[in-house]
């Protein structure tokens, strides 16, 4: 009878334990953070612009800039950039050139780019290659972290 008693005792303990606990930790969640509608911009350009290969060599030094539609910046944390270069390949089976895509890319904690990456895309751009930044990642004064549109460039002129 007594090891009943004590069981059941430890029963109701425990389920008063963790029905305060389950309380307490619903009180202490966040409010839902809404991420603002936000744009990326490189040197005023907007995404998916077409550009001069002179402009695009003007460009590779700037920082990314983010703005909300109040022109609030938000700070830059990480960020993936992708570089579509253009070259000329022998064909296979007529021996003329042919255009061929390489892809360079990397994770980046810091914009602008670094001065290593800026001097080889920079080096000898063509139409038809691409800059393109993905998977960016911002932070807003209150600490909290969003995902920033992606943004392409298009060498064209």
């Amino acid at each position: 009878m007594k090891t009943i008693l004590k069981y059941l005792v430890c029963f109701v303990l425990l389920s008063t334990f963790t029905q305060a606990f389950a309380q307490q930790k619903s009180t202490q969640t966040k409010p839902k953070f809404k991420p603002p509608v936000v744009k990326v911009y490189l040197g005023g350009h907007s995404n998916g612009d077409s550009i001069s290969k002179e402009t695009a060599k003007l460009l590779l030094p700037l920082p990314l800039l983010i703005l909300d539609s109040k022109n609030t910046e938000y700070k830059v944390e990480n960020y993936q950039f992708l570089y579509r270069k253009k070259s000329y390949i022998p064909g296979a089976k007529t021996g003329k050139e042919e255009v061929a895509f390489t892809i360079s890319a990397g994770i980046f904690k810091e914009t602008p780019l670094p001065k290593i990456w800026i001097d080889n895309v920079g080096f000898n751009l063509l139409n038809g290659e691409e800059f393109y930044f993905f998977d960016i990642i911002v932070k807003d004064k209150q600490g909290n972290r969003f995902l920033a549109p992606d943004y392409k460039l298009f060498i064209s002129k």
